[in-house]
């Protein structure tokens, strides 16, 4: 089970993780906690957006790997 360290903002980790989760279209697989905090808190989605904008600017330049969370491809 997942368990949040903290209540601030997301990790740079929690911020991979949900991204790759909207990659993979897996969102339903994210643990309620980073979810929950997702639809609550405007400067995480502000950051999220951000970095789903790297992720699309870099998609060009990567190769599918499996994910170790997900044991999906990634695109």
């Amino acid at each position: 089970m997942y368990m949040r360290k903290t209540t601030a903002h997301l990790t740079d980790e929690e911020f991979a993780l949900y991204t790759d989760a909207i990659i993979l279209n897996s969102l339903d697989r994210l643990p309620n906690e980073i979810l929950c905090h997702m639809m609550e808190c405007a400067r995480c989605k502000e950051e999220l957006m951000e970095l789903l904008n790297l992720v699309e600017a870099q998609k060009s330049h990567t190769r599918p790997e499996t994910h170790p969370f997900f044991g999906q491809m990634t695109v």
